[in-house]
């Protein structure tokens, strides 16, 4: 694969050069870190005046950006190379760079119309019209256009290219601060709010004739027509009538499981196979929905959470910790942050008191498979779900961005008293409320239940920490006797 062709970077050069970034951070995947002096030589070469360094060994996940690692050498800016989760909670200007790979083997005609036939053949409509949404890896974007022309030309050939409609989810380029300022300027009801029409205050209704409604996406993809414009009556607000998903040369599982969380239950979803003529695959999301309702139980029945915060993403994470928190402690539930980095058992293992773990890294890093954890691992969809503030369905939302775009519940979760079996042979019945009172005994309380409730928390008042080293503190008494001593050998 080229990671960096002669395109990208002119692209890069005209990108910080046009923005007068002095310092900028070159980011690469672990599997792309052999190409690093390579593209460092030749961005230097197009860049002289700057500082241009690379961060290797991200502190979570290779396709996140790492803005943690980047603000550590004082950078003005990052350029991303190769894959990327779409996620970024930062505010620092990223550029995208996804590398050219080629497409093992063509898509057969015979590919494109068994296809087309399952799509009619599942919507019960043999004349259409139907949809289909292209969803390539990153380093296959730039072959989107190829892969549309072959479609049409096979579906022309059958017929059917009034009757299919042809999608393309295409991954952002670039992250501006002015993009995020419009981000933060978020109105769940009508959309995106422009950052300067300061008159949007005035009303819903001002607020609602000055909004943009925002693009469907899929897995941080905006969805627009294939006809490779941008503009705004292109872009689909929704989804499609009758849509279903095509993904291209996508080889990462987690990318797969996360496209196959959120749309695998409203739409069908096919992987073209590499190599040869293109098989053709039907996936299916039953199994892996399935597999995430247990820790729905699980959070149910828990008593003590802990959020994992992770450095990437960090205004996302911040945010939704302090949605969850609400929602725990009104439901009766004691709640810890913790920030460690990627989770592992080690880690994991100190905190024995906590129940159940809330992961709030990026749905691609996020650890679907827990069996070597002591303690189970949700995701903030399950916690919600667990709590009464969403319904469980089919559409699972892994994404942080869009489950901050629903509001949160007005008043508390669960008003009155919440009984709960919890799992396991020796499974008991817990009681959880946020009144103190009910979990009296003169209540009428039977001996088998478990009250849980959350206690006010009193003003604490500053206390002196420690003071020394970890082998001898001033406060410890033979050290307090002993620093006279020491202080006077010093001197």
């Amino acid at each position: 694969m080229d990671v960096l062709s002669p395109a990208d970077v002119e692209r890069v050069v005209s990108w910080v050069t046009g923005n007068d970034f002095r310092r900028v951070a070159l980011q690469f995947p672990d599997d792309l870190l052999a190409d690093a002096p390579a593209a460092f030589v030749r961005l230097r070469q197009e860049l002289p005046g700057r500082s241009i360094f690379v961060l290797g060994d991200s502190q979570y996940g290779s396709g996140s950006v790492d803005e943690v690692g980047a603000q550590h050498y004082g950078a003005d800016c990052i350029v991303k190379l190769g894959p990327s989760d779409q996620q970024h909670g930062g505010s620092m200007p990223v550029l995208f760079v996804f590398g050219k790979a080629k497409l093992e083997g063509v898509i057969g005609s015979s590919a494109v119309a068994s296809l087309a036939s399952d799509l009619f053949e599942h919507f019960g409509c043999p004349e259409g019209p139907v949809s289909l949404v292209l969803f390539c890896d990153t380093s296959l974007q730039h072959l989107v256009n190829s892969l549309v022309d072959s479609f049409r030309e096979v579906l022309l050939d059958k017929g059917r290219d009034v009757t299919m409609n042809i999608f393309v989810a295409a991954p952002d380029l670039e992250l501006s601060r002015d993009a995020k300022v419009l981000a933060r300027r978020r109105d769940w009801r009508f959309g995106t709010l422009p950052s300067e029409a300061w008159w949007s205050i005035l009303g819903p209704l001002v607020a609602a004739a000055l909004a943009k409604p925002e693009p469907w996406r899929v897995c941080g993809r905006g969805v627009h027509g294939a006809s490779g414009s941008s503009e705004d009556d292109d872009v689909c607000v929704r989804a499609p009538a009758n849509c279903g998903i095509l993904t291209v040369g996508v080889t990462d599982l987690t990318l797969e499981r996360r496209l196959l969380l959120r749309h695998g239950h409203a739409h069908p979803v096919w992987r073209l196979e590499q190599g040869g003529a293109g098989a053709l695959t039907r996936l299916s999301s039953d199994q892996i929905l399935l597999q995430r309702y247990r820790f729905v139980e699980i959070a149910k029945s828990a008593a003590v959470f802990g959020l994992l915060l992770c450095s990437t993403g960090a205004l996302q994470g911040q945010a939704v910790a302090d949605r969850l928190e609400v929602l725990l402690r009104r439901a009766g539930r004691r709640v810890y942050r913790f920030l460690i980095g990627r989770p592992s058992t080690d880690k994991l293992g100190n905190f024995p008191e906590v129940e159940c773990y809330v992961s709030l890294a990026s749905s691609e890093h996020f650890p679907f498979n827990s069996r070597d954890f002591h303690v189970p691992i949700a995701s903030p969809y399950e916690v919600e779900v667990a709590l009464g503030a969403r319904e469980w369905s089919g559409d699972y939302i892994a994404d942080l961005e869009e489950l901050l775009a629903a509001p949160l519940p007005v008043g508390s979760a669960s008003e009155d008293l919440a009984a709960v079996q919890s799992l396991g042979a020796k499974g008991r019945v817990r009681c959880f409320s946020n009144d103190a009172s009910l979990a009296r005994p003169d209540n009428g309380n039977k001996p088998e239940m478990i009250f849980f409730t959350v206690e006010p928390r009193p003003a604490a008042i500053a206390e002196p920490g420690l003071h020394g080293v970890p082998s001898h503190y001033a406060s410890e008494p033979e050290s307090a006797a002993a620093a006279p001593a020491a202080a006077a050998a010093i001197s």
